[in-house]
């Protein structure tokens, strides 16, 4: 399951980015990274507030339902971190980030 769940975010990235990549190269990174932040920041909160309801109600479906909103965020901050990931390596491998070492 979790083979076919980062083929799926390998495969959604690079059609990201091929569709990106007919701007300036440069700009498709920055937009690759800066949609990452955004989901990553999306899935951060589906995830606190799927854990908060969960947690904080007492009717077993409500729970249920912020089990299941907090795993959509938990996949939500795994594909972001992945996109920014992925930009943040094409940045490096085109010289775009200075590394100090």
């Amino acid at each position: 399951m979790a083979d076919q769940v980062s083929v799926i975010q390998w495969i959604v990235a690079e059609m990201a980015m091929w569709l990106i990549e007919g701007l300036l190269p440069e700009k498709g990174v920055r937009v690759l990274r800066a949609v990452g932040r955004v989901v990553l920041w999306i899935g951060v909160f589906l995830l606190l507030l799927g854990v908060t309801l969960a947690l904080a109600v007492e009717d077993d479906w409500l729970a249920l339902f912020g089990l299941v909103v907090g795993l959509i965020g938990f996949l939500f901050l795994v594909f972001g971190a992945a996109l920014r990931s992925l930009g943040t390596r094409r940045m490096l491998d085109m010289d775009l980030l200075d590394v100090v070492s």
